[in-house]
């Protein structure tokens, strides 16, 4: 079949009249292609999209139909007479013009209606977690703040974020799932993901625990499906969109309260730290930086404490230099 069926089949599951048989048609197909799925994220999103558009004014369809009555000129001579096309042919007309006044309808449908209250949602220093009108829960890291309507639509969901947050979104085949921070927007129907886009950062990045993301860099063209165990890092320098395996998803240590790492770098341990903490790290012995570090480490302590916990085995001696500021000297891979 070619993908004109399938198109009309995305649109028959958005209206919620898709038949089982054909839902397990549509999803087969998803499946065979990141090309197939990237055409049902867009299929969904110009949906979405089009649930938000507000008419700037009031419609008045009897005064709009007298004025266009008005402007057909009514002519005094007798009828003409016009031989009909034959039946068959004169039918494909009338389909051909009931298609057209069906999609405008579902344009009109879709495009003037209006998303109703929102909600505003900020954490202060401590982790706000939260359930929304469809079930779905959200756990807000300390200083984000998060955007939902009070009710969701019958076709969407729609959530906007400011900082970090972790997803466990209930599946909704109907209705898709739509995180929107300044930098990106994540797509979904039923996962748990993170997304964290803080200002001040040059990085954005959304990592999946369970179930397929779509993750698209707003006004642009760059995007990614992830799945379990993937995140999307933006890099601002380069303007560059990318996905990383991650199978210790140190992206949720915030929600979890603790750090994993398998045969992980000391240099990348000592990154994700400066992260989770928001300090420096200075390590004077670049030779180490190779070191592969493994275990899980509570980030319920301090930095000191956590820096000498991880670095032990290497004998590294942890200098405190301020509140923001650690050095690590000497040391050996062991």
């Amino acid at each position: 079949m070619n993908s004109d069926h399938y198109i009309s089949l995305i649109y028959k599951e958005l209206k919620g009249i898709i038949s089982p048989e054909e839902a397990k048609d549509l999803r087969e197909w998803e499946t065979q292609s990141s090309e197939n799925q990237i055409t049902v994220e867009e299929i969904r999103q110009v949906w979405i999209e089009s649930e938000q558009y507000e008419l700037p004014f009031e419609l008045d369809h009897d005064a709009d139909f007298a004025k266009m009555k008005s402007t057909i000129p009514v002519s005094k001579n007798p009828p003409k007479v016009i031989q009909m096309r034959p039946r068959r042919l004169w039918l494909k007309g009338i389909a051909a013009a009931v298609t057209v006044l069906l999609g405008a309808t579902f344009l009109f449908q879709n495009y003037f209606q209006n998303t109703g209250e929102w909600k505003v949602v900020k954490a202060g220093t401590e982790i706000k977690e939260l359930q929304l009108a469809d079930g779905s829960k959200v756990w807000l890291n300390a200083g984000s703040t998060l955007s939902h309507p009070a009710e969701f639509s019958a076709t969407e969901r729609p959530i906007k974020l400011t900082g970090e947050a972790f997803f466990e979104v209930s599946k909704d085949a109907n209705r898709p799932f739509q995180v929107t921070t300044d930098r990106t927007t994540v797509t979904v129907l039923g996962t748990e993901f993170n997304v964290r886009d803080i200002a001040d950062e040059k990085t954005f990045e959304v990592a999946v625990q369970e179930g397929k993301v779509r993750v698209q860099k707003n006004e642009s063209t760059q995007k990614i499906i992830l799945v379990k165990n993937e995140k999307a890092v933006y890099d601002q320098k380069n303007d560059s969109l990318k996905k990383v395996i991650d199978k210790n998803l140190n992206a949720l240590a915030w929600k979890r309260k603790r750090l994993k790492f398998n045969d992980t770098t000391l240099k990348t341990v000592l990154q994700i730290i400066a992260q989770q903490y928001n300090v420096n790290i200075d390590l004077k012995n670049k030779s180490l930086e190779k070191c592969p570090i493994s275990g899980g480490y509570s980030i319920e302590t301090n930095v000191s404490n956590l820096l000498e916990q991880v670095t032990s085995n290497q004998k590294i001696e942890v200098k405190k230099i301020s509140e923001t500021e650690y050095e690590l000297v000497g040391g050996k891979c062991e």
